[in-house]
């Protein structure tokens, strides 16, 4: 179990103050998506650092935008981050997995970073309903350890607003 990722808590600690109420059910939401991200798939060390940035900025533009099309946002986020730390190179695998992680069906080429994370995001979400194989007891014990601390009910106000707002165009953020 990963309790502790210094990427994360680097990059977090700076929104802190935009996130407000809301930091530590996202930060909860971070560490559960790590988690079940090496729940879907172990990963390398790389693979687990392009999950940890993507994690952070996945959903960020939710406060920093107040937008519930946050999904480009969240991305320009992530390469403004990227080029500040001059890896570049990572912005394909960051920036698709932030634009693909809610999308309904599995990604084109098999089980990419972009596919775990989706996965990983979809059992959170969903708490578990979708498991993807994952064991319902590692779900538990994950969800046990960082808990909502609100998220969820945050996201659905988002969606809920989204909706009232613009009935034309509900939900942004998912794709096919």
């Amino acid at each position: 179990m990963i309790k502790f990722s210094e990427t994360v808590e680097n990059i977090i600690k700076s929104y802190q103050t935009v996130l407000g109420k809301d930091y530590d059910g996202y930060r909860n939401h971070l560490y559960r998506l790590i988690n079940l991200c090496e729940a879907v798939k172990p990963l390398n060390e790389t693979e687990s650092e392009k999950i940890a940035i993507a994690a952070v900025f996945h959903d960020l533009a939710i406060w920093t935008e107040h937008t519930a099309d946050y999904v480009g946002p969240s991305e320009a986020l992530a390469k403004a981050y990227l080029q500040s730390i001059e890896f570049p190179e990572w912005e394909e695998d960051v920036c698709s997995i932030i634009r693909e992680h809610h999308k309904f069906t599995a990604c084109d080429k098999g089980l990419t970073l972009a596919e775990i994370f989706r996965r990983a995001d979809w059992i959170d979400v969903t708490s578990g309903l979708r498991s993807f194989g994952v064991p319902r007891k590692d779900i538990q014990w994950i969800m046990k350890e960082f808990p909502d601390e609100g998220f969820h009910p945050l996201l659905a106000g988002v969606i809920r607003n989204q909706i009232i707002k613009h009935p034309l165009n509900p939900l942004p953020m998912f794709k096919w």
